[in-house]
């Protein structure tokens, strides 16, 4: 995520070789900095880390205010003075859920499982 008004902004997608020039804001979780550095080709402590975040919307407020680009998944929320850009061949990650199924849940996790159960039966999962 850029600000439209930087010089990436008219960019289609984003290349590794023009995150190693730039202030990049993370996300604080490890294990996201090590898929992202790996996929960047180069260890973590190399790149300019400017900030990191535990959520997208500081991630976006840090951008806003010019403290470089996010690495960040694309956000549903529009923030008119800000663009993602997507990377060019997609950094992809999996990701596990695990419930145990005999135990009592919450009203909202109840739900949200049956979410997550529905869209894995749509999608021959």
């Amino acid at each position: 995520m850029v600000r439209k008004d930087h010089k990436l902004a008219s960019n289609k997608f984003i290349y590794p070789e023009e995150i190693k020039k730039e202030s990049v804001i993370i996300s604080k979780n490890k294990l996201i900095q090590n898929e992202f550095a790996n996929w960047m080709g180069i260890p973590m402590e190399k790149l300019n880390v400017g900030a990191t975040f535990t959520l997208v919307y500081n991630a976006a407020m840090m951008v806003k205010n010019g403290m470089g680009m996010a690495v960040c998944l694309k956000l549903e929320n529009n923030f008119e003075d800000l663009k993602f850009i997507p990377f060019y061949k997609a950094a992809i990650s999996k990701t596990i859920l695990a419930w145990k199924p005999c135990l009592k849940y919450s009203v909202a996790t109840e739900k949200f499982i049956k979410f997550i159960e529905e869209k894995r039966n749509a999608t021959n999962f």
